[in-house]
């Protein structure tokens, strides 16, 4: 999968695929891609509502198909998450975006659009960043900003910090929730010979334990290659919950794969973009990205 290296001048495309945001919300983010030299493409439905979608499904699906298809686009950052993008994936024209594919930049509730679309198409992209979120108040941290635009360039710096056995594979992930909605249909991707990456908001831990037990439940992960554990923000229990570190050390001993934890990656004021679709290393607890998205073969 190619990936054209972005340049000044090149347009970048804005969707909302899943809960509405308004212009003003998005403002600074898009200001702070035009100071980069990028010009900015909102699509239809941006500023559009439908309850707590961002317009209907149809036209969310249509928007964000329309953005793959325009060859002017060359990458497609989200507006926001919350909640939408899986009652669009039966809508979605796979077809089209296998023929147009281009970096989508997405987090949180898009993870069910990203697995599905790795899952269909073999399209890779990057998750950890929106700009409702990552971009409200202006520029993100030059850290967060770096991590982006390298990514969108298929460099990915190496992560240190990781606790537990060595593993290999290709990374797949996002949010937990997400992750657990979409078993037993087809937009979950085989995850034979993967790295799980997982994290999650606002849930306490005795429901981190029931989405991590339907992952054991669905066999999904009996042959894959390792799940990595990232931050699960604001998921404090009450004295007779334990903590989520205890509900991962519990499903470390049930799991039939290793897992590991450590990864700076969640919905803290912080975070690392990850790849989907992407090879990786975990040698040492340090991941070693082995794919490239730009002029070459991830």
């Amino acid at each position: 999968m190619i990936w054209r290296k972005l340049e000044s001048g090149d347009v970048v495309g804005v969707v909302a695929p899943a809960s509405f945001v308004t212009s003003e919300r998005i403002r600074n983010g898009v200001t702070w891609l035009e100071s980069l030299g990028y010009t900015v493409r909102l699509g239809e439905t941006v500023g559009e509502q439908d309850r707590f979608l961002g317009g209907a499904d149809a036209d969310r699906a249509s928007d964000l198909g329309a953005m793959f298809s325009d060859d002017e686009v060359r990458a497609i950052f989200t507006a926001r998450g919350g909640y939408g993008s899986s009652r669009i994936l039966d809508a979605v024209d796979y077809t089209n975006i296998r023929d147009h594919p281009k970096p989508f930049v997405g987090f949180s509730d898009t993870t069910a659009f990203q697995l599905g679309l790795y899952a269909r198409t073999g399209v890779p992209s990057l998750s950890g960043f929106v700009l409702a979120t990552d971009a409200a108040e202006g520029p993100p941290s030059s850290d967060m900003a770096s991590d982006v635009f390298g990514a969108l360039e298929g460099v990915f710096p190496d992560i240190d910090g990781l606790e537990g056995e060595d593993m290999e594979g290709t990374l797949v992930g996002g949010c937990l929730t997400l992750i657990t909605h979409l078993i037993g249909t087809r937009y979950l991707p085989d995850l034979a010979g993967c790295l799980l990456f997982l994290e999650d908001v606002g849930e306490a831990p005795y429901r981190i334990d029931r989405l991590l037990t339907q992952l054991l439940l669905s066999n999904v992960l009996k042959a894959a290659a390792g799940v990595v554990v990232g931050a699960f923000h604001k998921c404090d229990g009450d004295g007779e919950d334990g903590t989520v570190g205890d509900v991962i050390d519990d499903f470390r001993g049930r799991c039939p794969c290793p897992v590991i934890t450590g990864l700076p990656y969640g919905h803290g004021p912080s975070r690392r973009v990850m790849p989907i679709g992407v090879h990786a290393q975990v040698l040492n607890g340090t991941i070693t990205f082995r794919g490239r998205g730009v002029d070459g073969e991830v």
